[in-house]
């Protein structure tokens, strides 16, 4: 890695044609420089010039000067929304790995809060090479379920194995545990066969801690985010069987206007999570008491929650996890192991309700998610691949 980020190399004044345009309208906006690569590795801030490189990064048809832009860039104090939409929109149209690693490297840097799907997408495909490896290794900034069996399946990949482990470290759970466990790495590069050892003890050790350990640092059990700017709604399950409601009907109105904020939570609006945390446990017991009681509407309303939340699942002994177990006797798919205790993972539920759903009112919230093309192209993609990988495990041990 380290080669990469020296490799700015000795570009000079008037690469392209292209790069001499964006040199004079730097030039005129008052900057002193002969070559976009004087700022690839200076480190000075420069805020009043980003938004005219963020322009050129997504209009500029040279790569090379695309990847002159990415380094400016690279840099934490150019975090920010706009910063990394623009990153994001450019890395799947690069043609060169080298140029997309640079890009890798910035959208990593100035972090990617907010478009997490985008980076889940980008790291499934092959066709971006290397160019992939910084990615997986900040993928234990991603809270979100799917995130250790994402990781689980990179450790396949021996280009991405290395990180994939890094990040499975941070925050796997017993499965992602068994993964590291069981990892052949007798035809792996020498970097994953030294990392493989000291990684999986390392993991061993922050298990054995116990659950606040595994609550500290896994996406799957926690609900704590990595990125210190992040805010998360405390634990969604946290003591809801406390909560004593009133008599009468669910609330729908108070059920709905929590999916709602939780659906805007999901796409990056923060400013909601007061609210999320003071109507969490009253949201909780009343979604139950909705699957209890008048299952044919209460259902498709707690499916859109396990898809839609970070956390991506319920665990089975929560109130609401009774509640669905107790109306379908059986019928829904088995609960998942985790170090937290048996809970429904959201994939499995959203499977199950696309083979149910005839039976239940539709739920349009849940419909508009599951058309939007960053869910296709993330959340439900890898719900699939998770459960073409559960099928081979069984035909397997059928075998």
């Amino acid at each position: 890695m380290s080669d990469r980020l020296r490799r700015s190399g000795d570009r000079s004044q008037g690469d392209s044609a292209e790069e001499g345009r964006l040199v004079s309208e730097l030039r005129g906006a008052g900057h002193r420089l002969r070559s976009v690569w004087d700022w690839a590795n200076d480190r000075v801030y420069r805020p009043d010039a980003l938004p005219i490189l963020l322009r050129w990064l997504e209009c500029a048809d040279d790569e090379v000067l695309v990847e002159a832009i990415a380094r400016a860039i690279t840099d934490r104090r150019y975090r920010g929304n706009e910063v990394a939409g623009a990153l994001t929109r450019r890395f799947p149209r690069v043609k060169r790995d080298s140029v997309r690693w640079a890009i890798a490297n910035a959208i990593v840097t100035v972090g990617f809060r907010g478009f997490e799907d985008e980076v889940l997408g980008f790291v499934q495909h092959r066709e971006f090479g290397d160019s992939r490896e910084l990615l997986v290794g900040a993928l234990h900034r991603v809270n979100r379920a799917e995130v250790e069996p994402l990781l689980i399946s990179l450790l396949e990949d021996r280009r991405l194995d290395f990180f994939a482990i890094e990040s499975l470290v941070k925050v796997g759970g017993a499965a992602g545990l068994a993964a590291l466990e069981s990892l052949d790495t007798s035809d792996r590069l020498p970097r994953t066969r030294k990392l493989l050892p000291t990684a999986t003890a390392r993991m061993r050790a922050r298990l054995a801690r116990g659950p606040a350990a595994v609550g500290e640092h896994s996406s799957a059990d926690r609900a704590a985010p990595v990125e210190v700017e992040q805010r998360f709604p405390r634990d969604l399950f946290e003591s809801d069987d406390r909560e004593t409601l009133p008599a009468g009907p669910p609330d729908y109105a108070l059920i709905d206007g929590f999916l709602e904020r939780w659906d805007r939570y999901s796409r990056g609006d923060d400013m909601v999570v007061p609210s999320l945390d003071a109507d969490v446990r009253r949201f909780n017991a009343e979604l139950a008491r909705a699957v209890r009681s008048d299952g044919r509407r209460g259902v498709g309303r707690a499916v859109f929650y396990a898809v839609v939340q970070v956390a991506g699942f319920v665990p089975a002994d929560s109130e609401l996890g009774r509640a669905l177990e107790g109306v379908f006797r059986g019928g829904l798919p088995k609960p998942r192991p985790s170090a937290g205790g048996p809970r429904f993972f959201a994939g499995d539920l959203y499977r199950w309700w696309q083979s149910a759903a005839a039976d239940f009112e539709r739920y349009p919230r849940l419909e508009a998610w599951a058309s939007r093309p960053e869910n296709q192209a993330g959340a439900l993609r890898l719900f699939d691949a998770i459960a073409e990988r559960d099928q081979r495990g069984d035909s397997g041990r059928r075998r």
